[in-house]
């Protein structure tokens, strides 16, 4: 599996388990209280996209992920 379909999947199921915290701690609240506001939402986002770099990262690690010669040249060049 390539990376970034593995960071796609990993952001995914981090948003998802964020949501179903947000519901799971709604229930037997009222109408008001289980509104989520944008804030919540940026926070999850923000939780989860960091996560997911994180995670990332670290598997690229363990696994020996070695980048492209050509895009670390040039990357040094900029």
């Amino acid at each position: 599996m390539n990376a970034a379909l593995f960071a796609i999947k990993t952001f995914v199921g981090f948003i998802l388990i964020y949501f179903l915290i947000i519901l799971s701690a709604a229930e037997g609240a009222t109408v008001e209280e289980k509104q989520i506001t944008l804030d919540q939402l940026i926070q999850g986002g923000l939780i989860s996209l960091g996560l997911t770099v994180v995670i990332t990262l670290a598997v690229a690690k363990l696994k020996g992920f070695k980048p492209r010669p050509d895009l670390v040249e040039h990357l040094n060049t900029l």
